[in-house]
């Protein structure tokens, strides 16, 4: 009788909380995750590599989040933020990341802005450039849904 053929099913991404306890943070076919919204100072990223018979190996490292300079605007970020070549990628989980990406730049807007003394105009305007790269990501998706739909390693990108 023939030995069962294992082969890599998923790779799991995640940050050790405090205690050194893993919270994941994606499950995905694809080898790469972006970790996006890290708090500032130190954070452990990890990996693991998952088979079809769940075993697993893991690797992990520390890396430093720095406070974003004093005259970072998140205005001319967003601006920068391109829908086009995360589309281009032609992969759901770059689109995805790209997602959590602007979420965080949004958060850090609200934050920020507040702090610097910012003016409900200025506020209005950041708002305005995250809605509008937020629709064009969800018109990118919607326009791609049949593709994505259909490709059982896009589905496992999404899919927990």
């Amino acid at each position: 009788m023939p030995a069962a053929i294992c082969t890599l099913h998923r790779f799991d991404f995640g940050v050790k909380g405090a205690g050194g306890s893993r919270q994941v943070m994606a499950s995905s076919a694809a080898p790469t995750f972006v970790y996006s919204g890290l708090p500032i100072g130190q954070n452990t990223l990890w990996v693991c590599a998952v088979d079809s018979d769940r075993a697993q190996t893991c690797a992990e490292t520390v890396v430093t989040v720095n406070a974003a300079p004093a005259d970072f605007k998140v205005a001319d970020a967003i601006t920068a933020f391109d829908v086009g070549q995360l589309s281009n990628a032609g992969d759901v989980s770059v689109l995805a990341n790209g997602a959590q990406a602007l979420q965080s730049l949004s958060s850090y807007a609200g934050k920020a802005e507040a702090a610097a003394g910012r003016t409900a105009q200025d506020n209005a305007q950041v708002q305005a450039l995250i809605a509008a790269k937020a629709g064009s990501m969800i018109n990118t998706l919607a326009n791609n849904a049949d593709s994505y739909i259909n490709d059982p390693q896009t589905m496992n990108q999404v899919r927990p």
